[in-house]
């Protein structure tokens, strides 16, 4: 898996979460700027704009918040998260991530999509 999906809109607030503003946050591994990332809803492509900010899901595991012994987790800021707006709360994604090699991962994000420590 080269990326990890947020609905912002079904995160909680205490991990980031923003209900209402149907934004959708993608959390791309081993990113570099040779890689392109690609969102359609309902085959519009939506901008992607890169941000710096916390994991949700590594807030949550920071936090005690997953069924693990210990807790050797603390949020750290990254600079390889990236935001799209949707026009609706419950319409599916396309996304597509495509590395500098022309390897590419592609998932359809049904929405809402809960938000859990097991973010398959």
């Amino acid at each position: 898996m080269a990326f990890r999906v947020y609905d912002m809109n079904a995160v909680p607030e205490q991990y980031g979460g923003k209900p209402g503003s149907n934004e959708v946050w993608i959390n791309v591994f081993n990113y570099d700027p040779a890689w392109k990332i690609t969102v359609r809803e309902n085959g519009r492509k939506l901008p992607v704009e890169r941000i710096a900010g916390y994991d949700p899901l590594y807030r949550c595991i920071s936090q005690g918040e997953v069924p693990e012994t210990g807790n050797a987790f603390s949020p750290a800021r990254t600079e390889h998260l990236f935001r799209v707006v949707a026009a609706e709360a419950g319409t599916p994604l396309e996304i597509v991530v495509r590395d500098g090699f022309s390897h590419s991962w592609r998932q359809t994000v049904v929405r809402p999509k809960p938000f859990s420590w097991d973010m398959r």
